[in-house]
């Protein structure tokens, strides 16, 4: 979560204008009294003081002050108090650029992974599912249903439709929802050409044919995946699991190409998306320290 949220700020940072001459307000909070009442109060915070503060000094506070407004209730208080301040710094960057669609896709990624609590109580998978994060720790759980709502309005966005789908493919393979995962996909591959959700696309759906025990069309998809990606480490190795599972039987052709899709895979030291899927916009860290660089030249 710490390395989403350091992501979110810096691709506000980028966005961000050259600060300018503010005109002075009837109110003045700084940013730190602003997310305390946006904590308590959410309703009224966003009502009164949503577009009163700038994001250059929301910044400069939360690098200043932030992780010990986090931390300042225990241990116990810390991640959600961390989720509050990343959707508060969520609400300033939107209302500065409204027009950005990629602040749908933060939403949607913030509540996927941390969904609201069950309203009649305790899930009997609550705890291990918004903990884990191996895709087969399944379960058809309800309280996803706000997550729904988000990813489908990032889906009808063009500019970030197939990212969209990719990310909500992956709760559909947690519900062990296997014919909409391979929809979604499928949809995702028509409406882009990166390589990255191309790879994480054949990968998912390698995975939703492994859970229904098709090992062909599972090789198959880890083999598209290697082709986006040469030699990524999590689709070599799914690769060679399904071949041997394929062809089983006393020939040594299965395990032969098996070992060399292992050797590439766990040798090349070719960057993986599976590693960092979870962190939403990690992904494009190399791009926004690039792109700021440049700006500060």
């Amino acid at each position: 979560m710490a390395r989403g949220l350091s992501a979110l700020l810096l691709t506000a940072a980028i966005l961000a204008p050259p600060a300018r001459a503010q005109a002075p307000q009837a109110v003045q909070m700084n940013a730190l009294d602003m997310l305390n009442l946006y904590e308590s109060n959410r309703a009224l915070a966003v009502a009164s003081f949503g577009d009163h503060l700038g994001l250059e000094s929301i910044w400069d506070e939360v690098k200043g002050k932030g992780e010990k407004w986090i931390n300042a209730n225990g241990k116990a208080e810390a991640d959600r108090r961390r989720l509050v301040l990343a959707t508060f710094i969520l609400l300033q960057a939107e209302q500065r650029f409204p027009d950005e669609p990629r602040w749908l896709l933060i939403r949607a990624w913030c509540a996927n992974h941390h969904p609201m609590p069950p309203p009649l109580g305790p899930h009997p998978c609550w705890d291990h599912l918004v903990t884990s994060d191996h895709i087969w720790e399944t379960c058809d759980a309800r309280f996803w249903a706000n997550t729904d709502k988000e990813y489908e309005k990032a889906m009808a966005v063009p500019a970030i439709a197939a990212e969209a789908r990719v990310e909500f493919s992956l709760l559909h393979l947690k519900r062990e929802h296997y014919d909409v995962v391979l929809t979604l996909l499928n949809e995702a591959d028509r409406l882009t050409q990166d390589r990255e959700l191309r790879y994480l696309s054949a990968l998912i759906q390698g995975f939703a044919y492994e859970a229904t025990h098709d090992p062909r069309r599972a090789a198959a998809m880890f083999q598209l995946a290697l082709n986006a990606m040469p030699r990524a480490q999590t689709a070599g190795v799914n690769l060679g699991a399904n071949l041997i599972l394929d062809q089983a039987g006393p020939g040594g052709s299965a395990r032969d190409s098996a070992a060399a899709f292992l050797t590439g895979a766990l040798t090349a030291g070719v960057p993986d998306p599976w590693l960092t899927h979870r962190e939403g916009e990690y992904r494009h860290w190399p791009q926004y320290i690039a792109e700021l660089r440049k700006a500060l030249k």
